[in-house]
């Protein structure tokens, strides 16, 4: 009986071990799937089949995890071999320092032979660099510009350059996009590398909308608040009566001096049919201003081979990246377009117009000068200078204007009611300023010169912030080189010599001077308001309480009388500070006038509008 229980045992024993002994050489991993292991053997070789010593061979799972299973490195003869690795590590991937790596996915299937030998893997060398400049179109260093190469991205530095490590030897694009959105490319390809190392020619990224200016520049630039500028320095003063101050202006020149008739602009060989020598700004443009009359001379330019002028457009409301240039017009030495030039010099004065009213309505960046591409001829030495002499935005062509009155030649049209012999303060000129954002205003020269007020670009100086109307020659916006002034040399009170206004909306409720005067005599200034919406011009009077300790009394005509000679740029305590009450005109459009009508100079110190 025992035997025969025995004897029906011994199969059921068997087919357990025989189960037993599956389980062993057929692992399985967690998740049920069998892993067989086989020996794997290669050789790691460079792009020039020498053998990689010290290349490691990474066995890997071939999920997102990338388990490493096994890990060998390559011999003196770029041999490897790992021993029993699991089928589960079939990504192979194979690195070494200096060189871009590889890989390579074993079939599952091959690891049923218990042994492999892999292709011959290569391992490109990865130690190569790209290294360029970039300039702008002036040949200067462009720092900051993106570069992007095969996925990598770096930015030019102070020198303009930019490198890329870590490379192979292979053809490439590199792509360069600066902050304004303009881009370039330039390509290389692998013979271009020598000694792994390939230098790209220098790359010219076109940066400026104009010569000399990007977009976003032009853009910000600061505003031409009045409609009336002159060139004149003062450092050699001509017949004409508005020395304004056109260098106290933006401006950009590839060739820019201080001309005693004007800043003088200078054209040159680069850039053709493009302003390279300008003064630019901001304005918004209404029917009062939508001409430009622009009067300069010229001299080292002949009717032979003449340079030209010109104003180049950037419509702001367009949100395009688009400068319209208005035809330019030949301007050279001998040409005469003017009266006769000045009384005091016969030098050929032409007067040069300008359209705008394609832009009524609209805020434009504009840029006015002298074109490039100027060809200079065997005989003649230098390029031509042109001197900005006056520049007037006005409601019409003035050329009978200045027909009539040469360089003294102002704005003509209807004036509001009792201001009808002021010189310029006519309705369309005061209506079409631009209204100033500003509060507080300076008369302190700064770092300004007579005679070279370029130290006032971007600041809120009287000079750039207001409009100046001034007509006597002998007036210069430094009072012994410190102080912004105007004069009054006449003995009309009803007029003012000279006045300086700015538009403003929704103005302060406090104007608040401080001025001084000179000699034993008062001065008589007045401070006018201008209300747009109805061209009334009220004369403020003052609201100090100590107007007799201060000098103050009231003149003739609405002006204040002021005898008060104490004050300096060391001393501002002591000039004269004058209030004035403007809560009248909370919310509403005007203009403040500020004008000297008899006396002496009025220096101004500063111009505060407060709560």
């Amino acid at each position: 009986m025992k035997k025969s229980i025995l004897k029906g045992l011994v199969p059921i024993f068997a087919f357990l071990f025989a189960g037993a002994l599956v389980s062993v050489s057929c692992n399985k991993n967690p998740q049920g799937e069998k892993v067989v292991t086989a020996d794997i053997s290669g050789v790691v070789v460079d792009d020039h089949n020498f053998p990689i010593e010290g290349a490691t061979v990474t066995f890997m799972t071939a999920d997102a995890k990338k388990e490493q299973k096994a890990v060998v490195t390559t011999d003196t003869d770029g041999k490897y071999k790992a021993v029993a690795v699991p089928s589960t590590g079939r990504l192979v991937n194979f690195t070494k320092e200096g060189y871009a790596s590889s890989s390579v996915t074993i079939p599952e299937a091959k690891f049923a032979s218990g042994a492999i030998e892999l292709e011959k893997a290569v391992l490109i060398y990865s130690m190569a660099a790209i290294e360029g400049k970039v300039t702008n179109i002036a040949g200067e260093p462009y720092v900051g510009v993106t570069c992007e190469c095969n996925g990598k991205t770096t930015t030019t530095d102070n020198e303009g350059t930019y490198r890329f490590e870590g490379l192979t030897v292979q053809d490439y694009t590199i792509n360069f996009t600066d902050s304004e959105g303009n881009m370039a490319s330039v390509s290389i390809v692998a013979s271009d590398f020598v000694e792994f190392t390939a230098y790209p020619k220098t790359v010219v990224l076109s940066n400026f909308i104009i010569p000399g200016i990007t977009y976003s520049e032009i853009t910000a630039a600061p505003w031409w608040y009045g409609n009336n500028y002159a060139g004149g320095t003062g450092a050699f003063k001509m017949q004409w009566n508005h020395v304004g101050f056109l260098t106290a202006y933006p401006y950009k020149a590839v060739g820019y001096r201080n001309a005693a008739e004007g800043i003088s602009l200078v054209s040159g060989p680069d850039n053709p049919g493009e302003l390279v020598s300008y003064l630019y700004g901001r304005k918004k443009i209404t029917a009062g201003n939508c001409y430009v009359n622009l009067c300069a001379r010229c001299f080292r330019a002949y009717q032979n081979n003449p340079t030209q002028i010109g104003v180049g457009v950037i419509d702001l409301t367009s949100g395009k990246k688009i400068v319209n240039y208005l035809p330019g017009q030949d301007i050279y030495q001998g040409l005469k377009k003017m009266k006769g030039g000045t009384s005091f010099l016969d030098v050929e004065h032409n007067l040069f117009v300008y359209d705008l009213s394609a832009y009524i309505g609209k805020d434009i960046a504009f840029a006015i000068g002298v074109f490039g591409g100027y060809k200079r001829s065997n005989e003649e030495e230098g390029f031509p200078e042109s001197p900005i002499v006056r520049i007037l935005f006005s409601d019409k062509d003035m050329t009978s204007e200045f027909e009539s009155n040469d360089l003294n030649a102002t704005f003509s049209g209807d004036k509001p009611e009792g201001c009808s012999n002021w010189e310029g303060f006519t309705k369309a000129n005061i209506s079409s300023l631009t209204p100033n954002t500003g509060t507080s205003f300076t008369g302190v020269a700064g770092d300004a010169t007579d005679g070279d007020y370029t130290a006032w670009f971007g600041t809120n100086h009287l000079m750039t912030s207001w409009s100046t109307e001034i007509k006597n020659e002998a007036t210069t916006p430094l009072q012994d080189n410190t102080i912004f002034a105007i004069a009054a040399y006449n003995n009309d009170i009803t007029r003012p010599t000279a006045y300086i206004m700015s538009r403003f909306t929704n103005p302060k409720k406090n104007l608040t001077l401080k001025v001084r005067t000179y000699g034993a005599s008062p001065t008589y200034f007045r401070v006018s308001v201008v209300d747009l919406s109805n061209m009334s011009v009220t004369a403020l009077p003052y609201t100090n309480t100590d107007a007799a300790e201060v000098g103050l009394s009231e003149g003739e005509s609405g002006t204040i009388g002021l005898k008060h000679d104490q004050g300096t740029v060391n001393e501002p305590d002591k000039f004269a500070t004058v209030k004035f009450d403007l809560s009248a005109y909370a919310q509403k459009d005007v203009v403040i006038v500020i004008g000297n009508h008899k006396g002496n100079n009025l220096s101004i110190y500063s111009v505060d509008l407060t709560d």
